[in-house]
């Protein structure tokens, strides 16, 4: 399981990083879609936003997080 946690100076800023987020999420799907696993995890991610905080969260198989990290 992964989790990141923003805390942005604003609330303006955390929609804008919320929306940032989810575009690179939707293009690195995009790019694996024919990568097994890759692109369905990242399908599942989950993110969440409150006032100045951004959570985003997801869960795979090492061997699948392994081909996207380094």
């Amino acid at each position: 399981d992964l989790e990141l946690t923003a805390r942005c100076p604003s609330p303006d800023a955390a929609i804008q990083f919320e929306q940032r987020l989810r575009a690179l999420v939707s293009l690195a799907a995009a790019a694996n879609a024919r990568q097994p696993g890759i692109a369905e995890m990242l399908r599942g991610y989950q993110l969440r936003r409150d006032e100045r905080t951004v959570r985003a969260t997801l869960s795979a198989m090492p061997d699948v997080l392994a081909k996207l990290l380094p």
